[in-house]
């Protein structure tokens, strides 16, 4: 049931972001409508507010049905891999109808502003600040506190490992929390390296935009970090056996979520405040608002004219590696590794949806395994071998569980931590008790059941 929450929490933290995200491309961001560069008088013509409402239009028909579809996606739960396959195609067509939405009516609004001569100067220069460029003090969150949020969430990963490495599986959540370490991180240097953006002709003004576009953001990969550091060292004091209950996960897993999404919303809305003080303060003293090069935003920088290194984006909320729209290195960056990754944990995931419990008994000894997971105890140690009509209920505390098989280490009501390898639908179940532990295994039905039995018994009689 864990897995469930946390899979249908994923989709809506998926859905939610993609609202959030795009629903700024159609409000002012700074000097931005639509990613183009656009005065607030100019903002209120008839055909820019023609293609604005053509935009949330189409935007609002997007989230309707990204949202139910999130309905069959989440419905695929008995199937794991399959699942997670249904779940990165939704969400890949999702952004991907976004983003066509995106640029369809930022050219659209481009070609107004050429046909109007609304230009903000001549949109073929790249503006430079060299005041602002050769600023050593930028303004961000001190890297030091970023060092305990780090050690903690590697400490959480460690743990979490150590308390249940029994196979790979033990280890996918404590190596999830530490890759998404290791990119706060990475985030975090990116933005205090990240090239500054030049607004307009006001050195002081464009230094004060970029202290607080560097701190705010700062701040934000500090916060995340702190966030998965404190999932990390839950997750270890879970797989050590400490008396709280996996229950709790799908709770703390939302209060993160939310606590991030609060921090990015919150940074944005900072700096986008920011912005529009700064900016009125521009058009007070006269300055000259630049056009910030939409032309090569949109179709794209000429070979060797891109300035690298992060910077805002345009449309949506954080940064990216490219000022193009049509070369966003952190999109292809992104959509590359997400396929790697979908296709690897598919493959891995499928070997639990379709696996099979096995047990080989050997002269001395017996294995009980389903896909990676396996227990095996001597036959010496064997005390009792019960077999039941009505197998009590469990909860995880580590391994897998989905409406087909639990596999790994239950609690289970009145034996406490046992080794479990059951088919769910299969009532019908074999405890066998060691000197050490309990394990519990059946079959895909009672016959099969029956016949593990059988010859358990028979080899322990012998």
């Amino acid at each position: 049931m864990a897995i469930i929450i946390i899979f249908a929490f994923t989709l809506l933290f998926m859905w939610g972001s993609g609202v959030l995200c795009y629903r700024m491309g159609a409000v002012e961001n700074g000097k931005y409508l639509l990613g183009i560069t656009l005065s607030k008088e100019r903002r209120k013509e008839a055909e820019v507010e023609a293609i604005v409402a053509d935009y949330q239009r189409a935007m609002r028909r997007i989230n309707r049905i990204g949202l139910a579809a999130c309905v069959p996606v989440l419905m695929l739960n008995t199937w794991f891999s399959v699942a997670f396959l249904a779940l990165m195609i939704w969400f890949l067509l999702f952004i991907y109808f976004h983003n066509k939405n995106v640029s369809d009516c930022a050219h659209r609004l481009y070609r107004v502003k050429q046909k109007n001569g609304w230009l903000s100067g001549n949109p073929h220069v790249v503006r430079v600040d060299t005041a602002l460029s050769s600023c050593k003090d930028r303004g961000e969150v001190s890297a030091w506190w970023l060092v305990p949020a780090c050690l903690a969430g590697l400490g959480g990963c460690l743990w979490t490992g150590y308390g249940g490495g029994e196979t790979m599986l033990f280890w996918a959540l404590p190596g999830s929390l530490f890759l998404a370490e290791a990119f706060l991180a990475l985030a975090y240097w990116g933005i205090r390296r990240g090239r500054s953006q030049v607004y307009c002709s006001d050195t002081a003004l464009n230094q004060r935009i970029d202290r607080a576009v560097r701190y705010e953001w700062s701040k934000c990969m500090v916060l995340h970090a702190y966030g998965v550091a404190v999932w990390a060292l839950y997750a270890g004091w879970q797989a050590n056996g400490r008396r709280t209950r996996w229950g709790i996960a799908p709770l703390l897993l939302l209060l993160c979520g939310a606590g991030s999404f609060f921090a990015i919303c919150r940074a944005h809305e900072n700096v986008k405040r920011m912005k529009e003080e700064a900016l009125f303060c521009l058009s007070e003293r006269n300055g000259e608002l630049y056009g910030d090069d939409d032309e090569y935003w949109l179709n794209g920088y000429p070979a060797g004219m891109r300035p690298a290194g992060f910077a805002e984006k345009r449309i949506g909320i954080g940064w990216t590696t490219s000022a193009s729209l049509q070369t966003d290195a952190v999109g292809k960056g992104v959509l590359i590794l997400t396929g790697i990754f979908t296709v690897a944990i598919c493959l891995y995931l499928a070997s639990f949806d379709f696996a099979q419990v096995e047990m080989e008994l050997g002269e001395t000894d017996c294995r009980v395994s389903a896909a990676s997971m396996g227990y095996r105890f001597d036959l010496a140690d064997v005390e009792a071998v019960t077999l039941t009509a009505q197998r009590p209920s469990m909860s995880k505390r580590n391994g897998f569980d989905s409406n087909r098989l639990f596999l790994g280490d239950f609690r289970v009501q009145g034996y406490g931590t046992c080794k479990v390898y059951l088919y769910v639908k299969n009532d019908y179940a074999i405890r066998v008790d060691t000197s050490d532990k309990i394990i519990w295994l059946n079959g895909r039905n009672e016959a099969e059941t029956r016949a593990f039995y059988e010859e358990l018994k028979e080899t322990i009689k012998n």
